[in-house]
């Protein structure tokens, strides 16, 4: 009886070490990518003075190509992205990461977290 909780309790704890461990890989995709959307938005907008319709074009045809999970794709795509002109900064929140960039004249754009 002994044994057969030993090898419960051990195979309780992988699992939940292996799912946490998980929640953060993809946890730190969504950041990554959340902080690229940024760039690409911020540099698009302020450094090549783009519309924002071209940049969103743009963003299609590299995040289909740089992501290959349809769902990642999906809930990127539905997250509003807020564009505040006058401080010239790109900003995306999802739950309660929020990831920014902003443009810094010369210096081009940056992450600000």
């Amino acid at each position: 009886m002994i044994y057969f909780l030993k090898i419960t309790y051990s195979l309780f704890l992988s699992i939940l070490i292996f799912f946490s461990t998980l929640s953060h890989v993809l946890s730190d995709e969504l950041d990554i990518i959340l902080g690229a959307t940024t760039k690409h938005y911020c540099s698009c907008l302020f450094v090549s003075e783009l519309s924002k319709e071209q940049c969103d074009i743009m963003f299609q045809r590299s995040i289909s190509n740089a992501v290959s999970e349809p769902e990642l794709i999906n809930q990127i795509k539905t997250i509003e992205i807020q564009i505040e002109s006058t401080s010239k900064e790109i900003s995306m929140q999802v739950e309660d990461k929020i990831v920014r960039s902003v443009f810094a004249g010369k210096k081009g754009c940056y992450l600000d977290n």
